[in-house]
């Protein structure tokens, strides 16, 4: 007999296999919110499609892959692009389930047919629209949808999927708290899956025999677990972190995205706000030299090659944190435009200073603050941001 451990079990029975169990590996994604790489300016930053399809091409192919909603932050045409990457890295996974969530049902109807067809049928949604995506699909021994918590079709989800022989499994767009709910309305279900801002518990979670899982939000995390004999084990939490090589493949559908992106012309079409002109770097330079000399020095100065080199110069997600006055009518605009502005410099913590340098006197430049550093330097992208440590590296 065969003994498979569990990590992260505390009080569960340990799962026995005999030589004719078969075991399931399940992969728990989801909440992407449109991070397709990972995005920041301190170590280690962790997350991205890349990475994810490296993870999962070290597995099974007949392993479930599942996709929780929120692909997307928005329905803006840049969201429907990064869908259709998401959509497609999908494409070859035969047991992969993807719940097609309100964000996505926001793109519109001719971007859930492209979802579809560019997944290969692996979207679903309980109670969803007529002639768009099946309410379920069977992967592996689960059947599985996406749904709402209080969606009244759910008992005649599980009552089908117990009819076949299969475990149900559900990808809620709810909470901690509601899918904990779900598992207690619904106790045949097999896991609940559901949406958090916060990392994944780093044990296993369940409400009687359902597992509770959620893989954090932005394509950080992933969880695996596996299913032997109607039994979860082997439960673990995996950070795409930089150790993880880029997946060839997707690093193909990403450079299309990026490529797909510049076609697009998104960054000219950003609105903007009226301002005073900006000057650039230079223009502070005959009084504030010693400031220019410590800014030239940091990694500031470098901030739009960096993101250049990257593939991300025409990138509305990375550009704003990256030049200066992105938001202004008198801001960046592109390299050859306004070269002047390519970098974070000193008018994006001081405001537009061009009238400023030509009359000190009359026009005077804003004083900066903390909260200016915190507009890019969140905990989003830079979680190990300390102001008072990082304000040495640039003091003027």
């Amino acid at each position: 007999m065969k003994l498979f451990g569990i990590l992260g079990f505390g009080g569960i029975v340990l799962a026995l296999a005999t030589p004719q169990s078969k075991q399931t590996t399940v992969i728990f994604s989801g909440d992407a919110s449109g991070k397709l790489a990972p995005c920041g300016c301190t170590s280690p930053m962790i997350g991205g499609i890349k990475r994810k399809a490296t993870v999962l091409n070290q597995l099974d192919k007949q392993t479930v892959w599942l996709e929780n909603t929120a692909l997307v932050a928005n329905n803006s045409p840049q969201s429907a692009l990064k869908a259709h990457a998401i959509a497609e890295t999908m494409r070859d996974w035969p047991n992969a389930v993807a719940y097609l969530g309100d964000n996505e049902q926001q793109l519109g109807i001719g971007e859930i047919f492209a979802l579809n067809d560019l997944s290969r049928g692996k979207f679903v949604r309980l109670s969803a629209p007529p002639n768009t995506v099946p309410d379920f699909r069977e992967a592996g021994p689960f059947l599985v949808t996406g749904a709402h918590g209080g969606d009244r079709n759910l008992a005649s989800f599980i009552d089908q999927a117990l009819e076949k022989g299969l475990a149900p499994v559900v990808m809620l767009d709810g909470d901690e708290e509601a899918a904990i709910s779900m598992a207690r309305a619904f106790p045949a279900l097999a896991a609940v899956e559901y949406r958090s801002q916060d990392a994944p518990p780093t044990t296993a979670k369940f409400e009687g025999t359902t597992l509770i899982a959620t893989a954090g939000n932005q394509t950080r995390w992933l969880v695996q677990a596996n299913w032997i004999d109607g039994k979860w084990s082997g439960y673990q939490v995996i950070a795409l972190g930089p150790e993880l090589a880029d997946d060839p493949a997707a690093g193909r559908i990403y450079a299309r995205y990026l490529a797909a992106v510049d076609k697009g012309g998104f960054l000219a079409q950003l609105p903007r706000s009226p301002t005073a002109p900006y000057g650039g770097a230079k223009a502070c330079l005959p009084c504030h030299q010693k400031a220019v000399a410590v800014w030239n020095g940091s990694k500031h100065a470098l901030s739009y090659t960096t993101i250049s080199h990257e593939g991300h110069a025409h990138d509305p997600d990375c550009v704003s944190c990256h030049v200066t006055g992105l938001a202004s009518t008198k801001g960046f605009r592109s390299p050859t435009a306004t070269p002047q502005l390519a970098a974070v410099s000193c008018e994006q913590c001081h405001g537009p200073s061009l009238n400023h340098a030509r009359n000190p006197l009359k026009f005077k430049a804003r004083r900066s603050s903390k909260e200016a550093c915190l507009k890019c330097h969140n905990p989003e992208n830079s979680p190990r941001f300390d102001f008072s440590y990082y304000w040495h590296k640039i003091a003027h």
